[in-house]
């Protein structure tokens, strides 16, 4: 996400501000632009060998942890812009990308606490609407990760990305030791990049996480309850991710996917100096 120096959070909430970046967001040049040159770390960059994007509180965090634990700190990933536009630049340029994804009501509702108590709902909602619409014009050049599956099924997400882009990343077992462990990497990436654990990490005080639930509860119930033409469209929207990844699954329990045209298969030892599945040379 572009965090401008010097804007607070009431700005960056504001109406006129999400417009601007919601336009900015979907446009590959503009946005790499403006984010360069604010100094954005999140951008994919020329050794980046996958990247992992999503809405914001769609599981962006335990999804980069997952993968990087799973890659043994060996694959560079980039993530957290939050901007279809990083999506698009990756599908260009051949690159991996995972496109995670959560129910919008769920993830506004998380969001909107966050920003508390200076966001508006429809403004989120129009934030989803447009980072959503922007990655499904890509859509055959991505995979998309629903969030209870990136939490309870992480290793259905490994296996997928391996076959849709020829990648030969392990396969994890996704027990108590395994979750145990994003948890701790999560929260480590976390520090490194805004200086705080995740709002949610349960290295936070069980005070304020029982807090935070209920009032993401409360939100949740009035979101719910909301019908307003911004919280539809990002419904809409929603519905037809959810189909094409029932649509995918059910191809690949037919017929394993083959390996996307624009990447080569891997396979094989890792290479001295770096894993079999670190991005080639282009």
């Amino acid at each position: 996400m572009i965090r401008p120096a010097g804007l607070s959070r009431t700005i960056r909430t504001s109406t006129p501000y999400r417009a601007v970046r919601r336009r900015l967001s979907v446009s590959p040049l503009c946005y790499r632009a403006l984010a360069a040159a604010l100094g954005n770390p999140c951008l994919a960059r020329a050794d980046t060998g996958l990247v992992v994007e999503g809405f914001p509180r769609s599981g962006n965090s335990f999804a980069e942890a997952a993968f990087d634990l799973v890659a043994d700190g060996g694959l560079a990933i980039a993530s957290h812009t939050h901007a279809a536009a990083q999506i698009i630049a990756a599908v260009r340029r051949g690159i991996p990308a995972i496109v995670v994804y959560r129910a919008p009501v769920d993830a506004v509702a998380s969001l909107t606490d966050y920003y508390a108590p200076h966001a508006d709902a429809d403004d989120l909602f129009r934030d989803y609407a447009a980072f959503h619409r922007a990655v499904l014009g890509v859509a055959d050049g991505v995979v998309f990760a629903p969030f209870a599956r990136v939490l309870a099924d992480f290793p259905s997400i490994v296996a997928e990305a391996n076959r849709h882009f020829g990648l030969a990343l392990p396969v994890p077992v996704a027990d108590a030791a395994f979750l145990a462990a994003v948890e701790v990497r999560r929260d480590r990436l976390s520090e490194a990049r805004v200086g705080r654990p995740p709002s949610y990490s349960e290295a936070l005080a069980p005070s304020a996480r029982t807090a935070r639930a209920a009032r993401v509860a409360a939100l949740r119930a009035s979101l719910y309850a909301d019908d307003s033409p911004p919280k539809r469209e990002a419904v809409a929207l929603h519905t037809r991710l959810d189909a094409i990844v029932a649509a995918r699954r059910a191809g690949d329990a037919l017929t394993p996917r083959a390996p996307s045209p624009t990447r080569p298969a891997r396979s094989g030892a890792p290479p001295q100096g770096g894993a079999a599945w670190a991005r080639a040379p282009r």
